[in-house]
């Protein structure tokens, strides 16, 4: 799913995902910077976007340090199992 820009100058919509209006060009976003103004990103993260936890494998990281981590991953993979147990059995409950 493509997400779409408004841009702040001329009010054209684009798909950029720099935020660089193709009409408008970099010119537009160099006099933003001129006058002071901050520019304000109006793109929302993705709602339904949930990165999935991931084991810890750095060397660097000492031996029982990374094992204490990895089981907290451990919990959170039993954790997001069990919730998303709970909402499948709820699902065929509700059909």
């Amino acid at each position: 799913m493509k997400r779409s820009f408004r841009c702040s100058s001329c009010g054209h919509w684009h798909e950029a995902p720099d935020g660089i209006c193709p009409t408008c060009g970099p010119e537009a976003l160099s006099n933003h910077a001129q006058t002071g103004a901050p520019l304000v990103d109006h793109r929302t993260p993705n709602p339904f976007e949930m990165p999935l936890p991931t084991w810890i494998k750095d060397p660097s990281i000492p031996a029982p340090v990374r094992f204490l981590k990895n089981s907290v991953v451990a919990l959170q993979w039993v954790a997001m199992f069990f919730a998303g147990s709970i909402a499948w059995m709820a699902y065929w409950v509700a059909v």
